[in-house]
């Protein structure tokens, strides 16, 4: 029996993934869901996605928010920065497989994506590899943009060093056979001064257009709705 608000787990590679479920009232699972993926190191608690789903909920719409794992447990809240980074930018897009399957075992046919920064890159990714008759439409809220000469540039501003030094070591190491080698004292998206593996570096700064989420839009077939702020 599912709960008009509960938490929901789903195990995958070990860990348990986790995921805010909210019904509107008289709504069941069959009747239509908004699947959510909050940004960068976030959590489907965060406050974006809280009051999204309590606005979706007044509007009898029903909303299940997505925590990504990040190779954590059951994490909860915002990451934090002293537990050493394993994950990959991509993870996400399996993730929501998962969830999508899961959806579809509780009899559901009828989703919306919804994927807020990142997780807007990461929403329009997966649909972009993953064209199913369950996905009707998806909601894009300023997903991510990019392009190789402002991620430097942003490094730069942000951490004082270059970029691309240290994506040229990390880069070497999984070429060698050593993705899980940890690079210390790295500073690394938000984290300043963190340990993270150089598969995961790569992962979140080489140079590939998918990342830019205007490139997959143009790739979609469903109706998406992307708000720009």
């Amino acid at each position: 029996h599912i709960l008009a608000d509960e938490t929901i787990t789903l195990k995958h590679n070990n860990i348990n993934l986790t995921a805010n479920l909210k019904l509107a009232d008289g709504k069941s699972l069959k009747d239509g869901i908004i699947l959510m993926t909050h940004g960068t190191l976030g959590h489907g608690k965060m406050e974006i996605m809280t009051t999204l789903q309590g606005l979706f909920a007044d509007n009898e719409m029903s909303s299940l928010a997505i925590t990504l794992g990040l190779n954590q447990d059951k994490r909860s809240g915002f990451y934090d920065c002293t537990i050493p980074h394993s994950h990959q930018h991509t993870d996400a897009i399996n993730e929501i497989d998962l969830w999508m399957n899961w959806l579809k075992k509780q009899g559901n046919s009828n989703v919306v994506l919804l994927g807020h920064s990142r997780g807007g890159n990461q929403t329009a990714w997966y649909a972009a590899e993953h064209d199913s008759p369950m996905i009707k439409k998806i909601i894009l809220i300023a997903p991510q943009t990019r392009n190789m000469n402002e991620v430097k540039n942003d490094y730069k501003k942000n951490y004082n060093k270059d970029l691309m030094p240290l994506l040229n070591k990390a880069r070497a190491l999984v070429n060698q056979g050593r993705p899980e080698a940890p690079l210390k004292h790295t500073d690394f998206i938000y984290c300043k001064d963190t340990t993270v593996s150089a598969e995961s570096f790569v992962s979140y700064y080489k140079d590939d257009r998918r990342m830019d989420t205007p490139f997959l839009i143009k790739q979609l077939t469903m109706a998406t709705l992307d708000f720009i702020g």
